[in-house]
């Protein structure tokens, strides 16, 4: 494997665990809050992405308190959102129930180190801004491809940086200022949370790693889209035949 996830990689899954866990409650104010409200925009694109035309199933990674997993909704007979925090998945499913999404979204609990899925079961995958939280990315992305089926897409939206001009000081600005602020006022005392985030964004791979990675694990059709200079970037790529 030419790409590693070191700085991500060696962090505790435990302690990401339960740091969503103490996040739950405040999470979806604090996407909202500190993006203006164009993490919905994201989620919507992402979803397209990973299902541009109606698919049977598609499987949402990291799902959180399910978002990213209701956009789906009009684009899959059925989702399966997983996620490997308990709260954060108690969230999705008082959701899911509130709007009347039960039998539409099929909420698991899992880890996506080793998915509970056969080979070949998912028409489309997703993930939104959880890529870099993955622990062992190389193994996570293996079993993605593993369980998509032939022709089938996987697209994520993460968080990038800018490291030039002036875009760099309103990087800054935002992860060291905005960010911890926002969280502060969205959690009542989790501040410290929101720092891991800004953190883990400074430590995810630059797009070309990451588009190699995809490329490695056997993605084709493998394509980087970046959004404000880059601090949003959009990746998908097809599981073509030969892919293991």
């Amino acid at each position: 494997m030419l790409v590693s996830n070191m700085s991500v990689g060696t962090r505790s899954e435990a302690g990401i665990k339960a740091m969503f866990g103490r996040l739950a409650d405040s999470y979806d104010r604090f996407n909202s809050w500190s993006t203006g409200g164009l993490v919905h925009r994201w989620r919507r694109t992402t979803a397209e992405l990973a299902a541009p035309q109606p698919a049977g199933r598609v499987l949402d990674l990291t799902c959180g308190t399910g978002e990213l997993s209701f956009c789906l909704v009009p684009r899959a007979k059925l989702v399966v959102g997983l996620d490997f925090s308990g709260a954060m998945l108690s969230r999705a499913v008082s959701k899911a129930r509130q709007r009347g999404l039960v039998q539409r979204v099929h909420l698991v609990l899992g880890n996506a180190r080793s998915l509970p899925f056969p080979t070949g079961s998912f028409d489309g995958i997703t993930e939104g801004f959880g890529v870099r939280n993955l622990v062992d990315l190389p193994r996570c992305i293996s079993e993605m491809v593993r369980v998509l089926r032939i022709g089938g897409r996987l697209a994520f939206v993460e968080i990038g940086r800018a490291n030039t001009g002036w875009l760099r000081h309103m990087y800054r600005f935002y992860f060291n200022r905005l960010v911890p602020g926002v969280g502060l006022l969205a959690s009542g005392g989790q501040a410290s949370a929101f720092r891991y985030l800004r953190q883990s964004a400074a430590d995810f791979l630059a797009p070309e790693e990451t588009v190699l990675l995809l490329k490695q694990a056997g993605l084709a059709q493998v394509s980087y889209r970046g959004r404000y200079a880059g601090l949003i970037g959009f990746y998908h790529g097809t599981k073509m035949e030969g892919a293991s």
